[in-house]
């Protein structure tokens, strides 16, 4: 039989690893309810290569499923491009910053510019990896489109100008 000021400390230790408990819960509500509002498809891979996170952008642009938290190897997503560069990151461990790559997804072939954020505990033991994943497919075909209209205008301003300089030949003649 346990004495009474030792109940008395059980309980406190109880009530205290409760109160951690609904805290933790309330960390993880918060962290989804953030990661679910970004627009980036956000992957999480741990040290074996395996996706164990994708937020729902991800989810829907590589046709992952609706779970958040499903481990799942690398070479179920749906195109090798990404395949190899998940890849490529875990051998090497390096970080990578604004590569863009032609990837095909849910909508068809998109632009991603990627970023990847090696993970390791105390700054030594690799744990995975957090790559996020940004559609800039508008934006290079805005920058495509501006690129032919500045060339469509030098070329019509050019014309007139060549007959209007060759008419000032002329009439200076």
């Amino acid at each position: 039989m346990m004495p009474k000021h030792e109940f008395g400390e059980l309980a406190l230790a109880l009530n205290s690893m409760s109160d951690s408990v609904i805290t933790m819960r309330r960390h993880e509500e918060w962290y989804l309810a953030v990661f679910s509002a970004i627009r980036e498809a956000i992957i999480v891979t741990d040290a074996a290569g395996d996706i164990i996170f994708a937020n729902p952008s991800a989810a829907r642009t590589f046709r992952m499923g609706q779970t958040i938290f499903t481990s799942r190897p690398v070479k179920h997503l749906p195109d090798p491009t990404l395949q190899e560069l998940f890849n490529r990151v875990h051998t090497t461990r390096v970080m990578v910053r604004k590569e863009e790559v032609a990837l095909s997804t849910a909508r068809g072939e998109r632009i991603m510019q990627i970023y990847s954020m090696p993970l390791a505990t105390m700054g030594k033991t690799y744990e995975g990896c957090v790559f996020v994943l940004n559609d800039i497919t508008t934006v290079r075909n805005l920058e495509k489109i501006r690129r032919d209209f500045v060339a469509s205008v030098s070329h019509e301003l050019r014309t007139p100008l060549t007959v209007i300089s060759g008419y000032t030949e002329t009439l200076l003649e």
